[in-house]
């Protein structure tokens, strides 16, 4: 099953989780012939967390992350 995890240190309302995790079940969904309901999303808020103290050029950052977990397979 694959897991989608957005850490979120810019804060994300319903409406925009939702249609993130729309839009990328259905880039799933299409890409790798796999059915909808398999795809995880999963929304984590960091904003007190390690990312609200990321630094880039020596100014401080709120980032947001993706990382994904999938499997290998035959398709």
């Amino acid at each position: 099953m694959p897991l989608y995890e957005f850490e979120h240190a810019i804060h994300l309302v319903a409406s925009q989780k939702s249609a993130i995790s729309k839009g990328i079940t259905k880039w799933h969904a299409t890409t790798f012939s796999a059915p909808k309901f398999i795809v995880a999303c999963r929304f984590i808020d960091v904003s007190h967390g390690t990312l609200s103290k990321t630094f880039i050029g020596g100014e401080p950052r709120k980032l947001n992350r993706l990382f994904i977990s999938l499997r290998s397979g035959a398709g």
